[in-house]
Order: C-alpha cells, then sequence, then structure tokens
C-alpha cells in the first residue's frame, strides 16, 4: 500500500530533500526542548482501537477516518528517532486492544521501557493467545 502510494508522487529534486532534512532538524530541535521538561510522554497510539489486518478506513460518528491519518500519532516519534513502546491498556466492546504509547527522549529507550514495564504490571497485561505457549 505504500509503496502504491510513493509511486504516484513526483520525484524530489536534491534542493527538495536537502529542504525536508533541515525542516526536520528545525522540527527535533523544537521537540527536544520540550522533552527537556516532559521527558517521557504518555500518548495514544491511534483514535480508534485496534483494526484488522488489512484495513485502511472507517467510518467513526459520521465522518471517515483513513489509515495514515489515524496512525499519525505514531508517525511523529518515527520521524523524530524518538524511542517509544506500545503496550494495551484495555479492550473496546469488539474485544480490540486499546493502547497507549510511551515516548522518550533519543537515547533513553530504558525509560521508555521502564514506564511500558510499570503499565503492564498495572493494567494487567495478558499475551494474545498466538503468543502463549501451550
Amino acid at each position: 500500500d505504500f509503496m502504491t502510494m510513493a509511486e504516484g508522487l513526483s520525484a524530489l529534486s536534491s534542493v527538495d530533500v536537502l529542504n525536508a532534512w533541515a525542516e526536520l532538524d528545525s522540527l527535533r530541535s523544537e521537540a527536544l526542548e520540550e522533552l527537556q521538561s516532559h521527558p517521557i510522554l504518555l500518548c495514544p497510539v491511534a483514535s480508534i482501537p485496534a483494526f484488522k489486518h488489512g484495513e485502511r478506513s472507517w467510518m467513526v460518528e459520521g465522518g471517515r477516518l483513513d489509515y495514515l491519518d489515524e496512525t499519525r500519532f505514531t508517525q511523529w516519534f518515527n520521524v523524530l528517532a524518538n524511542p517509544a513502546v506500545v503496550l494495551p491498556v484495555g479492550r473496546s466492546a469488539e474485544g480490540l486492544p486499546i493502547g497507549v504509547q510511551i515516548a522518550a527522549m533519543p537515547n533513553r529507550d530504558e525509560q521508555a521501557l521502564a514506564v511500558a514495564e510499570i503499565l503492564e504490571r498495572s493494567f494487567g497485561y495478558v499475551a494474545p493467545p498466538l503468543a502463549r505457549s501451550n
């Protein structure tokens, strides 16, 4: 799906790539400054519960939500290279997981994992059936 979307876009010039990198560096700098006072962020994974494999859009309260918009919460940390952990903390009415994302400052993976461990114990994580040993 991503390759199909990318093939529909025009190629970037070298100037476009350099400008994008400069903008990304500026964004990274702003994010790092904000993280100085808030070194751990708890964020949603998406604004809907987990979805079935292959689904790319949904109708929610009369409006259409698309996959890339729905996963926007995780995209920021991927682009900024911040360590992030996602774990389930609840279930929807349909039994699908509802997750929380824990993000930390760059190179502070152990802090994100430590918070994830606390939340995992607090919310009583249960491994999905395929992950359980028989």
